[in-house]
């Protein structure tokens, strides 16, 4: 069972917002409706503005302060403690937050995440400060450029990088197919491009559907286990690992977990042999699709030498 990471790239219909009681949660004054369209959603967190970031800036002090107060009584034998007002079980210090002037505007379509946080139908931030969500990539938009690039949302087809066997494909796969599905989108101009596809003439980005990609090696949860094959297995050369588990649970560990670093040179997953595998048209292409229609059906080494 594959479960889905409700902070990343979601495909779902899209939506229409409609202004009214929700049928589902008693305080939401709107309706988030499914369309007939299968639509690619981005990732899309509200944050907090300056305001906002000036109470995380204290919050920041008040921890410090916490922390050598906590110190000098321990060295003292003294019995007081933190402030209860501002203290949790976390780190000793929250931050109250005002919803309506601590965080930016939230765009029109924007609709939370799963598992955000609602208290009276309002999604709260979570303890980064940040509130997940989501918003539908605007064709129009030169902030979802990239996302634009790896679908074609009027014949609603994307371009899916997937593991068969022991070698990767490139496909074209109806958006229909991955709806309430999570992807990840990798690429030139994507986090770096640790995975080195593309380049800046010919840029190459493609989605991948959270734990598709499954690795073989049979670990112990085991810190130091992990950290070994991290460093001294090519299975190892990976940005990390989610456990999918059976009643939905998702639990990772990154390399950044273990002190290791990210990216590697030649990560596991562009080594792999890959297939172009076109099987949609387009009489008005783009220009991934038409430098993989050029490649249909070709077979290269690794992702690292296509467009190049």
């Amino acid at each position: 069972m594959l479960c889905n990471v409700q902070q990343k790239i979601p495909c779902v219909f899209e939506t229409v917002i409609l202004e009214g009681s929700s049928a589902k949660r008693q305080y939401q004054q709107f309706n988030v409706l499914a369309g007939d369209i299968p639509w690619l959603w981005a990732r899309h967190d509200i944050k907090p503005n300056k305001a906002g970031l000036r109470k995380q800036k204290q919050k920041g002090k008040l921890k410090h302060f916490t922390k050598c107060e906590q110190n000098e009584s321990q060295c003292s034998g003294a019995g007081e403690q933190r402030p209860t007002s501002q203290s949790d079980a976390t780190d000793g210090v929250t931050i109250l937050w005002d919803l309506e002037k601590d965080f930016k505007t939230k765009p029109a379509e924007w609709i939370p995440a799963s598992g955000v946080k609602l208290v009276d139908g309002v999604p709260q931030p979570d303890d980064n400060g940040h509130i997940p969500g989501w918003v539908p990539v605007d064709a129009k938009s030169r902030q979802h450029c990239w996302h634009l690039s790896v679908v074609n949302l009027e014949k609603g087809f994307a371009f899916i990088l997937q593991r068969r066997d022991d070698h990767l494909e490139i496909v074209t796969c109806d958006m229909a197919e991955l709806c309430g599905c999570t992807l990840e989108l990798i690429g030139t101009n994507v986090n770096g491009n640790p995975y080195k596809l593309g380049c800046k003439q010919i840029p190459l980005h493609l989605l991948i559907r959270h734990g598709s990609i499954p690795i073989s090696a049979d670990l112990l949860i085991d810190r130091s286990q992990l950290a070994r094959w991290f460093v001294d297995c090519e299975d190892g050369k990976i940005e990390g690992i989610v456990w999918h588990c059976g009643e939905g649970q998702l639990f990772k560990i990154h390399r950044h977990h273990l002190q290791l670093p990210w990216p590697v040179d030649d990560p596991k997953l562009s080594m792999l042999p890959v297939t172009i595998r076109i099987s949609h048209t387009d009489d008005e292409p783009n220009a991934l699709f038409k430098n993989l229609s050029d490649l249909n059906n070709s077979t290269f080494s690794s992702l690292m030498v296509i467009c190049k």
